[in-house]
């Protein structure tokens, strides 16, 4: 199992890369909480797990 298969908490801090449509690709700081709801977004083409 590689570290990106292990279980998150709400709480934990990643780094994701992500891009809306028509948009340039981005990568922020957040939570994984906020991750899953950032991954959820209408328009999202992508948004995944870069960085522990």
């Amino acid at each position: 199992m590689s570290s990106y298969d292990k279980p998150h908490k709400s709480d934990d801090i990643v780094t994701v890369c992500y891009k809306f449509l028509g948009q340039p690709e981005d990568k922020i700081q957040c939570t994984y909480f906020q991750y899953k709801n950032l991954k959820e977004l209408p328009d999202m083409e992508y948004c995944k797990i870069i960085k522990e």
